[in-house]
């Protein structure tokens, strides 16, 4: 509260914003929760996360993108479901909140190939990428040989709500996701994105861009398995950056 001198007369003023913290606010620090892919739909904030993921993308056409390529379904049961079945058993999701409300998020799960974005991949299972059995914890491993590190992994699905950009939301969910499977025994991360949306944002956080991992998609191009479906309005380049987790 301060005073204001008009004409003679003093005025209270009353400062709201001092006391209520807007969006743009960047001291606030955000909580976050790193969750297992398969618990998504039994979380309570998950359909304003559904939203949020939503409508960070520019390109929200599910037709015209090849079959691997993870768009959310619209429906918040469905999408949790599509989601949870690509992070598989052994993925995470973190999320970061502000104010109670997630506005950010990432998954992580093992490294599934290099050419898994246009469908081509061969098929890879966690135990390949780690190099040998991967046991699961639990009573019927007791005395079994200690599991061995998965040392490859990926992201998928880095979404911030658009209302909540600039704040550098994105870059702490995967600096959250680093430190998990740094933990595990990680020694690089993956990420797949389309330039036109991240811009140099991955380059920012240490990714280097793989030479021949990337591609494009045309204008017109339609996916092969849903040829009435709707046709790409503009050029999408895709594109392929590694960090190596020391």
């Amino acid at each position: 509260m301060s005073q204001l001198r008009i004409r003679g007369k003093d005025y209270q003023v009353y400062n709201l914003s001092l006391a209520t913290p807007t969006i743009m606010d960047s001291a606030i620090p955000p909580t976050t929760k790193c969750i297992p892919g398969s618990s998504l739909s039994t979380e309570p904030y998950w359909p304003k996360l559904h939203r949020t993921i939503i409508d960070a993308y520019r390109h929200k056409i599910l037709d015209v993108f090849p079959s691997s390529w993870m768009r959310l379904d619209p429906d918040p049961s469905i999408a949790a479901g599509k989601l949870a079945a690509e992070l598989g058993p052994l993925g995470y999701y973190a999320v970061a909140f502000l104010d109670g409300q997630p506005v950010a998020g990432a998954g992580v799960l093992p490294f599934r190939g290099k050419d898994y974005v246009l469908g081509n991949t061969t098929k890879q299972t966690a135990a390949q990428e780690a190099g040998g059995p991967v046991h699961m914890p639990g009573p019927a491993n007791s005395g079994a040989e200690e599991p061995r590190a998965i040392k490859d992994w990926e992201l998928c699905c880095v979404a911030t709500d658009p209302m909540h950009r600039e704040r550098g939301l994105a870059a702490h969910v995967v600096t959250r996701l680093e430190e998990l499977i740094r933990e595990k025994g990680a020694r690089s991360l993956t990420t797949r994105y389309i330039e036109e949306e991240s811009g140099p944002f991955w380059r920012k956080l240490g990714f280097q861009t793989q030479a021949g991992a990337g591609g494009l998609l045309p204008k017109g191009f339609r996916n092969d398995s849903r040829p009435d479906g709707e046709a790409l309005k503009n050029d999408i380049h895709f594109t392929m950056g590694v960090k190596v987790l020391s």
